[in-house]
């Protein structure tokens, strides 16, 4: 298990995973608002340019929710949720947005139901065809694993969401 505070005396030790709900309970916000916040002073560092690029992560019906996020650089300009759609409904979203927004590119996660949105898309033609991107957040990272001494993977990301995130940082 991963601690904040390495030191030999466990009891001075917390860890990681309840250090944002105590941050949260000191400060007074709930999950919702302390995510906003953090993403807010994230964003104040860095200026929204370059063309617009929305990606896309569909669920389906129940309590999950379709998560639309828009960017510029890297920036994220806004995020939109939605519950209870189905895939068409879902598709439908996704083509107002294009229509409203003109995005450069759209990033949809194909993981799941999101494969029927894509194909969607696609079966529209231009412009959605052309600009809609399949990413499969859980597939295999693009970049191998490093070597071990004896040329055996070792580290590296798990898949290619852990891919990407881990990019981020070297941007």
């Amino acid at each position: 298990m991963a601690y904040l505070n390495e030191s030999s005396d466990r009891s001075a030790q917390m860890p990681f995973r309840h250090v944002g709900r105590t941050l949260r309970r000191e400060s007074g916000m709930n999950r919702r608002d302390h995510r906003a916040r953090a993403l807010h002073d994230d964003q104040a560092a860095c200026e929204a340019s370059g063309p617009l690029v929305i990606g896309f992560d569909p669920a389906w019906m129940g309590g999950d929710r379709h998560a639309m996020a828009w960017r510029r650089g890297r920036r994220v300009i806004k995020v939109e949720s939605r519950i209870n759609l189905d895939t068409m409904q879902s598709a439908g979203w996704l083509k107002q947005v294009i229509d409203a927004d003109k995005p450069a590119r759209v990033f949809v996660d194909v993981g799941g139901v999101g494969a029927g949105v894509y194909d969607r898309m696609r079966e529209w033609g231009a412009p959605y065809g052309l600009i809609v991107v399949p990413v499969n957040f859980g597939s295999a990272p693009f970049e191998p694993a490093p070597l071990d001494e004896r040329g055996r993977p070792s580290g590296g990301p798990l898949n290619r969401r852990a891919e990407m995130w881990m990019r981020t940082g070297e941007m």
